[in-house]
């Protein structure tokens, strides 16, 4: 299941929206999402501006450089954030809607909870985290 971003602002992250490409409606199609755009609204320049622009973030497939967006994928792309500091904390931007408000880096336990809990799909269910191989 996909998770789309909130255009309620919360504290420290801009609202923002996504859309998703599907497989179009015909005979044979797989209804697969085929990708999504990301576009965010600045809140300290809206705010300054008095006006809401909204800008595009980024496409899950160019940003990540993912040639579909299968489970299969997204497996190898939290595979690859473990190797990939500088992809990681791409993510972790994107996961703040390129917010403004300062923030730690997420590096270490945050890094690996964050990944984990991509993974797992059971939020009530930490155990799945214990493992030293995500």
């Amino acid at each position: 299941a996909y998770i789309g971003p909130s255009v309620t602002s919360y504290d420290g992250v801009n609202p923002s929206y996504r859309i998703y490409t599907v497989d179009g409606y015909y005979p044979e199609t797989t209804c697969a999402v085929l990708d999504s755009e990301t576009f965010y609204l600045n809140l300290t320049e809206a705010n300054m501006y008095d006006r809401p622009i909204w800008r595009r973030s980024y496409s899950a497939r160019e940003e990540y450089g993912m040639p579909s967006l299968s489970p299969y994928q997204w497996h190898k792309l939290l595979d690859r954030f473990h190797m990939d500091e500088e992809l990681f904390q791409k993510f972790s931007r994107h996961l703040y809607s390129l917010s403004d408000f300062p923030r730690e880096i997420c590096t270490g336990e945050c890094k690996h909870e964050t990944i984990c809990r991509m993974r797992t799909a059971r939020s009530h269910d930490s155990s799945f985290c214990l493992s030293p191989f995500l």
